[in-house]
């Protein structure tokens, strides 16, 4: 279990999820970078770093979205990293990723 002082750093990280730096890059990018890992094409642990289907995507949403995408763009892996943060960061947070069937669920958090 994390201490006080470690939780009270998620939490304020949480509040400032939504601030862009100077140099344009906001908080929560900052995040996935440095604590999120995503399995590459060769199949090893790399950072989350945002292609740029992410980053408009990221620039472009709402409260509520609804996404018409092609595979392989990243958007579902983006969502699982953004619900992650924002579950970690708010206690008392429940987060929801739905599929379109079984299959396709298990796949979004597979290995």
């Amino acid at each position: 279990m994390g201490s006080a002082s470690e939780l009270a750093l998620l939490e304020e990280l949480g509040r400032q999820l939504e601030i862009t730096s100077i140099q344009g890059v906001g908080i929560r990018e900052m995040l996935m970078a440095s604590i999120l890992r995503i399995r590459d094409k060769q199949g090893e642990l790399a950072p989350l770093l945002l292609n740029r289907a992410q980053r408009e995507y990221e620039r472009t949403c709402g409260r509520r979205n609804i996404v018409l995408k092609a595979r392989q763009l990243g958007i579902t892996t983006y969502i699982a990293a953004r619900f992650f943060l924002r579950t970690i960061t708010h206690p008392g947070t429940l987060t929801v990723q739905v599929a379109h069937d079984q299959r396709a669920a298990e796949q979004i958090f597979r290995n």
